[in-house]
């Protein structure tokens, strides 16, 4: 059974007494240079269900962060050492449920919000947000297959919480850090070193690195920055 993490075991985890006091109050990014209008068109395409991947438009419906949209394939959840992904028998690739899962667009999705302060991006993130998580339980399916992918999802979560951080509910921050602190453990655990994965490697250890500095003020926190 995948773990689930009550409101009660978080705080014990982190050490502390309310969700909020774990998170890093200093953004990590900087945002006050963006003022590029396209995020505005590029997140209106989110909002009409259009991606791009891989210099292919995808006009998506309801997402199945599972499927390759290419081929069609989809891949079971099952505990993550149990797909396979490379060398199959037909023509699906792991790479298009990985790219989506990155979730770059929700990057682009609190960039608009931040430009135009209009809740439309913010409760688009938020139902996908909260789809992802049901959908893909910790170390459940193609999604938590590569330690890499998972570093850069992280990223991607935490540059959300700053972006949004000014709307996102009790119950959303509370589930975006459990989240974010499995993505930490998952990571730490599935460390991809070899002298062929040196690139992931890197991501793995910048991405433990982002999410310590996102939960500093607790001990985990700290000991991924270490």
């Amino acid at each position: 059974h995948p773990l689930v993490l009550s409101n009660s075991k978080i705080l014990k985890i982190l050490e502390v007494n309310d969700l909020s006091t774990a998170i890093n109050p200093i953004g990590i990014f900087n945002i006050a240079i963006i003022q590029d209008k396209t995020i505005i068109k590029e997140a209106d395409k989110i909002i009409n269900k259009e991606y791009m991947l891989f210099c292919k438009s995808y006009t998506i419906k309801g997402l199945d962060w599972h499927k390759d949209y290419n081929s069609g394939r989809i891949w079971n959840k099952k505990h993550f050492s149990r797909l396979k992904y490379e060398n199959l028998s037909d023509s699906s690739d792991a790479k298009f449920p990985w790219e989506l899962s990155r979730l770059h667009h929700f990057t682009t999705l609190g960039l608009a919000y931040t430009l135009t302060k209009n809740n439309i991006y913010y409760v688009e993130f938020k139902t996908q947000f909260y789809s992802w998580i049901k959908e893909n339980p910790y170390q459940i399916g193609i999604n938590w297959v590569m330690p890499m992918e998972c570093a850069i999802r992280s990223i991607n979560l935490i540059q959300s919480y700053y972006l949004f951080q000014e709307v996102i509910e009790p119950e959303l921050l509370s589930e975006l850090i459990k989240t974010i602190y499995l993505h930490g453990k998952h990571i730490e655990e599935n460390l991809e070193w070899s002298p062929e994965k040196e690139n992931h490697y890197l991501s793995d250890i910048t991405g433990l690195f982002f999410i310590g500095i996102f939960l500093r003020n607790t001990a985990i926190g700290k000991s991924w920055i270490n």
